[in-house]
């Protein structure tokens, strides 16, 4: 069998898609909440589209699907096997990639305190005593309970993150394997 040389085909219309999966994802990134759940949920469903591609199809579809996933699979397995916390966004010794997305969270989050009673303080200082600021009639000076929220929310951000670069990593695997597919004599 002799490998003949075809040039790695790239198609507008994959391209536009791929363009279109990482404008979701950034943004996704950025603004978090219902939008991330609908990217991470489209991820599910692309990638498990595949695997069934990958499992039943044939030919082209077939080596498409499979040069897509292993790189996916390498990436998700390389990640799942330290025993650090991949999603973390303040863990130092993790792997380059998450400190990278480390350090583009810090960039963008935005941190809020709210109250007890679900009320944003914008003023509020962890390191300094802080006194509730008297409201309509009575109020008691109790301990005051404050929670931190980020926008977006870094688990959420982190892993949105890490799927950008898998499937990064899975359309050059899926565009390998084609370039592969089609060099070869199919009788």
């Amino acid at each position: 069998m002799q490998l003949r040389t075809i040039p790695c085909r790239f198609t507008f219309r994959g391209l536009l898609v791929f363009t279109a999966f990482i404008a979701l994802t950034l943004a996704s990134m950025r603004f978090g909440g219902w939008l991330a759940n609908v990217t991470l949920s489209c991820i599910a469903l692309w990638l498990s589209g595949l695997l069934i591609i990958a499992l039943v199809d044939r030919a082209r579809r077939r080596a498409y699907a499979i040069g897509f996933l292993v790189p996916v699979i390498v990436y998700g397995g390389i990640h799942g096997s330290t025993n650090r916390d991949q999603l973390s966004t303040h863990d130092t010794f993790t792997l380059p990639t998450t400190r990278a997305f480390q350090r583009y969270y810090r960039s963008v989050a935005v941190t809020k305190w709210i109250d007890r009673e679900g009320n944003e303080t914008a003023d509020f200082d962890p390191s300094s005593p802080w006194e509730p600021k008297p409201s309509e009639g009575d109020w008691k000076s109790e301990a005051v309970s404050m929670t931190i929220r980020d926008k977006p929310d870094g688990p959420t951000f982190m892993l949105l993150g890490h799927s950008l670069l898998a499937i990064t990593l899975g359309f050059l695997g899926s565009r390998f394997a084609l370039y592969v597919y089609d060099s070869q004599d199919h009788d």
